[in-house]
């Protein structure tokens, strides 16, 4: 949990008074000075806003009471224990209200479910469990694997212009997936806003060429 203690720190590294981030989310600047003080405990949605606010300036919260500016990097993971890593990570970033705009492109969801196996009900349940999640999938046309549909929208992207390479961009992270490794499959995380928006601006012009998905509960 995000103490007051934090978010004056990460208040002071984003060089950012008290009205200011009151303004931002819509509280007096005495409610954000009681908050730092640990004198009231805000609402879930309130703790939502604040760190979505330093996420976007990017700090994040640690364990132990550490803020940070966030390092960029790249993560280079493969195979099933990978791949479940990086499916932890997208929850985890959902489950902390800092995920943003979550979007995944390219997906074949059968290879997904053939590598995570088990995990993949537990990854479904935990998604499904988050509250107002809300994320957009692109799959080839004429796929009917919309095993995500309870917080996923799906649009059938043209087959001559599918490319079964997925990408999620999720928080400030641009994870590129590729099943035609070995071993498989090798994901390359890359830590960066000023990527990971990119990708994301590229995800909508796919998005708006994209097509709604018809199935039906019968999956025809």
């Amino acid at each position: 949990m995000v103490t007051g203690k934090q978010i004056k720190a990460a208040r002071a590294l984003a060089d950012m008074r008290q009205d200011e981030l009151a303004a931002l989310i819509g509280l007096t600047p005495q409610a954000i000075r009681k908050i730092e003080d640990n004198a009231v405990q805000p609402r879930e949605g309130t703790m939502t806003d604040i760190i979505s606010i330093f996420t976007e300036r990017g700090i994040e919260f640690l364990d132990n009471q550490g803020v940070r500016f966030r390092p960029e990097g790249i993560e280079i993971l493969t195979g099933r224990d990978g791949l479940i890593a990086l499916m932890e990570d997208i929850y985890d970033s959902c489950k902390r209200g800092i995920a943003g705009d979550l979007v995944l492109a390219g997906a074949p969801e059968d290879d997904f479910q053939r590598i995570l196996g088990d995990y993949d009900a537990i990854y479904l349940a935990n998604m499904s469990s988050v509250p107002n999640l809300k994320m957009r999938t692109l799959i080839q046309e004429g796929d009917d694997n919309v095993v995500s549909s309870a917080y996923t929208e799906y649009r059938w992207a043209p087959k001559d212009q599918f490319q079964a390479v997925p990408f999620y961009a999720y928080a400030d992270k641009l994870a590129i997936v590729v099943f035609q490794s070995d071993p498989s499959p090798r994901i390359f995380k890359i830590q960066s806003q000023t990527i990971a928006d990119a990708y994301r601006k590229q995800f909508e012009s796919m998005w708006t060429l994209a097509k709604p998905v018809h199935v039906t509960k019968n999956g025809k």
